[in-house]
Order: structure tokens, then C-alpha cells, then sequence
């Protein structure tokens, strides 16, 4: 365990980023480790002022489990994804105030926010609360009856 450990921090401090699968207990494996800017998606240099790192791992669920910490080695971000690109969240997320409190949580399903979500200000007390239905836009603007489906000619 100490060895997959050292592999583990050696290229990261050596490269921008790592991407050689490390199998670490035989259920999780890291995918990649590279590093993002303040808005946690752009890749920058692992050496950019402001950097955080962000880990993705697979545990075997068929889900790319990302954990982004800042340069300060705070907790930014935790959730998964159904794709490699990290382009469609699924699951619960959780989004942290550059203090390591918890800024935000909530769900995502294939890519919707769904149920509710909750939100609380940098010293800790709620914010808010918003409910999401779980339709894309285009899907509850036509629940709602603001527009309808294209139909295509001949049906």
C-alpha cells in the first residue's frame, strides 16, 4: 500500500498530470489525477497560481468518483460521473466554500439536477433550499405546456 502511495504523489509533483490506472486496494482505482483552475472544470498546469488538483477514481459501480482539493489541500468538490469526459453527473454531489465548509448538496440524475438541493453561506447557517423535478429544460417546458415537441412530417 505505502508503494501505490508513492506512486501516486511522484508524478503529480513531476507532470501536470497522471493517468496510469493504480489498482490501490483491488476495488478502487485512480484513472487520473490532474489539475483544474478556481472554476474546478478547465485542466491548467499543475504549477498555475490558484491550482487544484482533481482526483478521479473508479470503484468498480461503473462511476468516475472526482474529488477536487485546492492548492491549500482544501476539499472543493465531491461527486461522480457516468462518463470519462466528465461531462454527465450522476449521483450526489457535494460543493465546498473555499474554507472547507459545505457550500452546497444535492443530486444529479444523467446530468439533471433532481429533488433538493441545499445551500449554506460561508460561516455555516442555510441559505436556501431549491427542489428540482428531474426534467430537462426542453422536457418541462412541454409539462408546463409553454411549447410543444417538433413533430416530424407524416405523424
Amino acid at each position: 500500500f505505502l508503494l501505490a502511495g508513492s506512486l501516486l504523489v511522484s508524478p503529480v509533483s513531476a507532470q501536470d498530470s497522471f493517468s496510469a490506472p493504480l489498482d490501490l486496494d483491488h476495488r478502487v482505482h485512480v484513472v487520473k489525477v490532474d489539475h483544474v483552475s478556481a472554476d474546478m472544470r478547465t485542466n491548467v498546469r499543475h504549477d498555475d497560481r490558484g491550482a487544484a488538483e482533481r482526483t478521479v477514481e473508479t470503484r468498480g459501480d461503473g462511476l468516475y468518483h472526482v474529488r477536487i482539493r485546492s492548492a491549500q489541500h482544501i476539499q472543493r468538490m465531491e461527486g461522480s460521473y457516468l462518463d470519462a469526459a466528465l461531462s454527465v453527473p450522476h449521483g450526489r454531489f457535494v460543493y465546498y466554500h473555499p474554507n472547507g465548509r459545505i457550500e452546497s448538496v444535492g443530486e444529479y440524475q444523467r446530468g439533471v439536477k433532481v429533488g433538493t438541493w441545499y445551500t449554506q453561506d460561508i460561516t455555516g447557517q442555510g441559505r436556501a433550499e431549491r427542489t428540482y423535478s428531474g426534467l430537462a429544460v426542453e422536457d418541462l417546458l412541454v409539462a408546463k405546456g409553454v411549447q410543444e415537441r417538433a413533430r416530424t412530417l407524416g405523424q
